[in-house]
Parts: structure tokens; sequence; C-alpha cells
């Protein structure tokens, strides 16, 4: 729980703070399924600074079902995702824009992640400075330390 407090006369709430707010997650995870609830409940937000105006609670429910299936050398994941369920106006309270636009409603979307494991990955290559070259941390071809061409900033 946040409560800050400033010594002024008058008001001495400070501006966008936010409310209070409990939840809880359930989750489950097998080798083919993936699976998720969570559930978060956001209270109103009544103290507020001179020129703010209070936002009111909600409840934000989110869920997520990913399927994996491993075709070859691929690995796919199906999946199912849904976010403010409840379909409650959200208004985020620390938000400078949370009077003119509201968070998104009920969300639904679906859709498809491949992954390939057959190729590898190629190495990035080395950089190093001209100091370290110099001190040896460093060595090229043959054991020495490369030559530079050109100019170089940094190092």
């Amino acid at each position: 729980m946040v409560s800050p407090e400033i010594d002024v006369s008058g008001n001495d709430n400070l501006p966008l703070i936010p409310p209070d707010r409990t939840g809880v997650s359930l989750g489950f995870t097998s080798d083919r399924v993936r699976a998720h609830v969570d559930y978060v409940r956001a209270s109103r937000q009544h103290e507020v600074a001179d020129f703010e105006l209070p936002s009111e609670g909600y409840d934000d429910l989110r869920a997520r079902i990913a399927w994996r299936f491993r075709p070859g050398d691929a690995t796919v994941d199906l999946y199912l995702a849904g976010r403010n369920l409840t379909d409650d106006e959200q208004r985020l309270h620390t938000s400078v824009v949370k009077d003119l636009a509201p968070q998104p409603g009920r969300t639904i979307e679906t859709g498809l992640r491949m992954r390939f494991q057959g190729a590898a990955r190629p190495t990035p290559p080395v950089r190093a400075s001209r100091t370290a070259l110099a001190r040896g941390r460093i060595a090229g071809p043959g054991g020495r330390a490369p030559r530079f061409t050109g100019s170089q900033s940094g190092g």
C-alpha cells in the first residue's frame, strides 16, 4: 500500500498515486498444454491532488491457454487468450490520459507461433577495442593482435 504525504496547508495528496490492487493467479503447465487465469481488483482512488479527478475501481480477468505440438524439427504453439474478460471500464489512475482514453474493452485473440529447431544460429562476431588488443587480451589469427586501419572512436 502506498500512502505518501507532503507537509502543506490544504490538499496534501500527491498526484497519480496508484490505488490498492489485489490479485490472484492460477496456472497449469504440462508438456503439451499451458494455461493460466489472472484476476486483479483495482480499488477506486478518491484521495486525489488538486486538478486531478478520482478513478473508479475495476475488475480485470485474463486467461490464456496454449497447446504445443512438435512436428519434425519445429515447435508449434496454438493459443487462445482473453483480456479484460469482465469488460469493465478500466481507467488506470496513474495515466495522464485516463479521463480521455480508457483501457481496451474485452479482447479475445488466437494465434499460432512456430519455432524451428533445426537451423543453427550464427555466432556473433567478436568486437574488440584497440586498448584490449594492445594489452594482449584478444588475439587475432596466428596469436597476434590484428592491425587496425583507418580511424576508430572509443576504446
